[in-house]
């Protein structure tokens, strides 16, 4: 598949097993806005209860406020995983008080290139903002970006101009990218599902959910994702409610988070 040029709109690994989902007919994917982790004492076990109980494929995490009692609590989750392990990499710089995390199944891939977008770019005052990270690899022979974005907040008209200036730049590197390679946007964008569509110039696709639902939590494919990629169905699920129903996590919202994770299904037709 053609790629559109230098930096960071081509693939940016050196070498390393990149996954291959041939062989699999699902693939999930979640994100989850971690609320300044670790928000409580009992976040970690939290933590632990979820992506044991989920075991999802790759995870992108935002609002990581310390490094080391994440990088435990993942040690100690890895202590129970039995036939996979999972690996983790944060984003390079702490901004605003957090650090995004993409975390992968070994199983899929011994590695997952990751970077950060264009760091320089995105701390130009006055609007510093939190960089996306990008993550690469292949499904079959199609090759797939991930962006993980923590949105500037609500607020004040300045957070609002930051938020702008955001999805400005995420838009313009969109774009540059479209008509190459698949891309999927996860995290905690700041916008209602509803209005995002304002923020990017018909670059950008809403995934389905499988209720309604209009939360600042999901994931965005690139607007040709399904013709670059025609052999992918996808689809979302927030689950609120699935957390709320198995009575695991006694007062999720003040001990944990006050977001609710979504899930991407990938289904290979």
């Amino acid at each position: 598949m053609k790629h559109p040029g230098p930096d960071q709109t081509t693939p940016f690994w050196s070498g390393g097993t990149i996954y291959d989902a041939l062989d699999l007919s699902d693939l999930y994917f979640h994100t989850l806005n971690l609320r300044r982790f670790p928000y409580s004492a009992i976040a970690s076990q939290y933590l632990a209860t979820y992506m044991l109980t989920n075991q999802p494929d790759i995870i992108l995490f935002q609002e990581i406020s310390d490094k080391l009692p994440f990088a435990y609590a993942m040690q100690v989750i890895n202590s129970f995983c039995g036939d996979f392990l999972y690996r983790w990499w944060f984003s390079p710089n702490r901004v605003y008080r957090s650090y995004n995390v993409i975390c992968w199944k070994t199983s899929l891939a011994s590695n997952i290139p990751t970077s950060q977008l264009d760091s320089v770019f995105y701390f130009d005052p006055p609007y510093v903002l939190r960089p996306p990270v990008l993550s690469d690899f292949y499904i079959g022979s199609d090759f797939i970006r991930l962006i993980n974005v923590h949105g500037a907040p609500y607020g004040t008209s300045f957070e609002t101009e930051k938020k702008a200036k955001f999805f400005s730049r995420l838009s313009d590197y969109i774009t540059a990218i479209n008509s190459h390679y698949g891309v999927l946007i996860f995290g905690d964008f700041n916008v209602n599902f509803s209005g995002i569509d304002s923020y990017f110039a018909s670059n950008v696709s809403k995934i389905p959910f499988d209720i309604a639902y209009n939360g600042i939590d999901y994931c965005l494919s690139s607007s040709l994702f399904g013709t670059l990629i025609p052999d992918l169905s996808l689809e979302q699920k927030y689950l609120q409610k699935d957390i709320e129903d198995s009575g695991l996590y006694p007062d999720w919202s003040t001990d944990f988070s006050d977001h609710y994770p979504v899930r991407l299904s990938v289904v290979t037709l």
